[in-house]
């Protein structure tokens, strides 16, 4: 059984410190971070698998007050397994620090925790599976069939713009997921086949159209990860919208379905709360300095 790694969790340590007092009597105040060798002793190399770690994010920040502050970020990540660490350094500071110094500094260390999951398993993060589907289209063969109804259910979201409610249950009847566009809804049969040689024959077209007679619907899409759609299959689709019986009828097979899959928009890196931290609306304070940038 297929193991997907996924660092989507984190740790965050701590280390803050203080100065006060004149230039020539300062006084320090340290709090350590919890684990000293892991904060101080960054290598730049991956600790699953010691591939040299890429910068793939910066950011500053900068909000102007009676006192400097401002917040440096750097990113780092495996372009192989994709585990990352982060270091953030935030500075407080008035804007003479030469007569009488009240600073906090405080630096934080963030590293990817390892997660498993199954890939066949209902529990696989849908945000998982759209990183996993960057690296491997083919997976749609070998995922759970609850989990490509949910898939194609945010693909066709995306698709259409609107809601779709996922459906399938056992017992619903070839019924899996509801596309509401309309007052006229569609609806939408996901068959996931783990031969990537299949065939979808009429036999199971036929069914769905039944599906879609007896729930009264004019609209359908039959979605299969199948290599194509036999040819009396793609006859009898074209022939139901054709003489009016249904007004819309779609077959998508797999290359139409990998087409379709939005990962650019739906892919989610593990450490996207950390650059939050440098989105910020400059507009709203006078002065605001806010950069990032990815790599």
């Amino acid at each position: 059984m297929k193991k997907i790694a996924t660092y989507n969790e984190h740790y965050t340590d701590v280390q803050n410190f203080y100065h006060q007092g004149k230039y020539d009597e300062l006084v320090h105040n340290y709090r350590q971070p919890n684990d000293i060798n892991k904060f101080f002793k960054q290598n730049g190399r991956c600790r699953f698998c010691n591939s040299e770690l890429k910068k793939v994010f910066e950011g500053y920040l900068e909000v102007p007050d009676d006192r400097d502050s401002y917040l440096l970020g750097d990113i780092f990540e495996c372009p192989q397994c994709g585990w990352w660490e982060g270091i953030s350094k935030y500075t407080d500071m008035p804007d003479n620090p030469f007569e009488n110094i009240q600073s906090y500094h405080e630096n934080k260390y963030y590293y990817g925790i390892v997660n498993f999951f199954d890939l066949s398993s209902k529990e696989l993060p849908l945000e998982v599976l759209y990183n996993e589907l960057n690296k491997n289209k083919q997976i749609l063969y070998d995922i759970n069939p609850y989990k490509l109804e949910e898939l194609v259910q945010s693909v066709l979201s995306d698709f259409f713009d609107c809601e779709v409610k996922h459906v399938g249950q056992t017992g619903d009847g070839g019924k899996d997921l509801i596309v509401v566009q309309s007052e006229h809804p569609i609806l939408v049969q996901v068959k996931r086949r783990e031969n990537p040689n299949h065939v979808e024959l009429i036999k199971g077209i036929r069914e769905f159209v039944g599906t879609l007679f007896i729930e009264g619907s004019k609209k359908g899409i039959y979605v299969s990860t199948a290599k194509k759609f036999s040819k009396g299959s793609i006859e009898v689709a074209n022939e139901l919208v054709n003489n009016r019986k249904l007004e819309y009828f779609n077959l998508i097979d797999y290359d139409k379905l990998v087409s379709m899959l939005n990962i650019e928009k739906n892919i989610k890196k593990p450490w996207e709360e950390f650059a939050k931290q440098f989105e910020f609306d400059t507009t709203k304070w006078f002065g605001a300095i806010a950069f990032s940038k990815r790599y």
